[in-house]
């Protein structure tokens, strides 16, 4: 399978949570309700999480670690590099 091959380097902050704590994607994905592709694609950092995604994988990992995992372990929640506001507005 090609996602072996890759370099550990190329894991998102939840693929490394995942690794670094024995978590699989099928079981992650059982727990969550979300699809082992979906799964795979956050992992490697090839889609972006939706709020709800965040959420049942927060929950899903907090099930299966026994313990309060917060959404910061999983993924990176700092907003400081999202493209500035637009602070005029042009009318037609």
């Amino acid at each position: 399978m090609v996602d072996r091959l890759r370099s550990p380097d190329s894991l998102s902050l939840l693929g490394s949570f995942m690794c670094g704590n024995n978590i699989s994607a099928y079981r992650l994905a059982a727990y969550s309700g979300l699809s082992v592709r979906h799964i795979g694609a956050l992992r490697y950092g090839k889609s972006s999480p939706t709020l709800r995604a965040m959420k049942r994988i927060g929950r899903a990992t907090s099930e299966i670690l026994g313990r309060r995992v917060s959404l910061g372990e999983l993924f990176d929640l700092d907003y400081d590099e999202a493209p500035p506001f637009v602070t005029t507005c042009h009318s037609n």
